[in-house]
């Protein structure tokens, strides 16, 4: 993934991101797993 566009999207770069997807839609999270 860009970092650009998960900028744009309202993430901060450097962190771990979670993306899980299905036939129907994409979901990305921030980790906040220790």
């Amino acid at each position: 993934m860009s970092s650009k566009w998960l900028e744009e999207l309202g993430f901060s770069t450097g962190h771990p991101i979670i993306v899980t997807t299905t036939q129907e839609r994409m979901v990305i999270e921030v980790d906040i797993r220790l």
